[in-house]
């Protein structure tokens, strides 16, 4: 276990206590977690992941490029960001994606709303665990914070996909998918709320070997009601 990067010398999290309880529950589901805090400061990391593909997470940066440069109709956009978010629909983000690439290059539009900090394919990229909560922070930091229609949409996703952060009330974004030269499964999501009563960007990540997607939802909706206990 890794317990924090550059804490913040208020910390009010208990990190070993954080790192004892992950330690418990991967072994409990049988899976490898991670997780990143960040609060505009610091970092914190925990668990046995760093880093995992972006899977749909993804689609939050996408769909801001989108907003920002796509030349479709206003109405059109807006539904595709909507599917493309509250159900994660592929077909809607591969049409978002297909209009950046008109607008001057999905790659390098995308590359720039995350920051620079990943170099972008769609989906499987890695997304580093610090990298993406950083990203989810600078989210709440946004003027357009409680008018974003992206940022509504993570408030409202499907109740099937709502699991893990999702129970907290706070935006959030999944993805998931399997890994076909090694048989496991990967879930993970992203968010920003408040822990202990400190906002933080908040990415997490589940591992199963087994290739279980209900192992890695048991995994990470333990560790969110951990959290929403701190």
């Amino acid at each position: 276990m890794v317990a924090e990067t550059k804490p913040p010398a208020d910390v009010g999290i208990d990190t070993q206590k954080l790192d004892r309880e992950i330690a418990r529950i991967e072994q409990q589901t049988s899976t490898r977690l991670g997780l990143s805090l960040y609060d505009g400061t610091s970092e914190l990391n925990f668990g046995s992941v760093r880093s995992l593909p972006a899977w749909s997470t993804v689609k939050v940066p996408i769909a801001f490029a989108a907003e920002e440069h796509c030349e479709y109709d206003d109405d059109y956009i807006a539904d595709l960001i909507e599917s493309s978010i509250e159900i994660s629909d592929n077909d809607a983000t591969d049409a978002l994606w297909y209009c950046l690439e008109a607008a001057g290059g999905a790659q390098e539009l995308v590359h720039d709303e995350m920051g620079g900090r990943v170099d972008i394919a769609w989906g499987r990229t890695p997304w580093p665990f610090a990298a993406q909560a950083r990203y989810a922070y600078g989210l709440s930091q946004r003027p357009d914070v409680k008018t974003s229609q992206v940022i509504r949409h993570m408030r409202n996703i499907d109740d099937e996909q709502a699991w893990g952060l999702g129970e907290l009330n706070i935006p959030i974004k999944g993805g998931w998918g399997d890994i076909d030269e090694d048989g496991s499964w990967q879930s993970r999501q992203m968010g920003f709320g408040e822990i202990d009563g400190q906002l933080y960007g908040i990415s997490v990540g589940a591992v199963s070997e087994d290739g279980s997607f209900q192992d890695t939802i048991d995994a990470i909706d333990a560790l969110t009601e951990m959290l929403a206990q701190l």
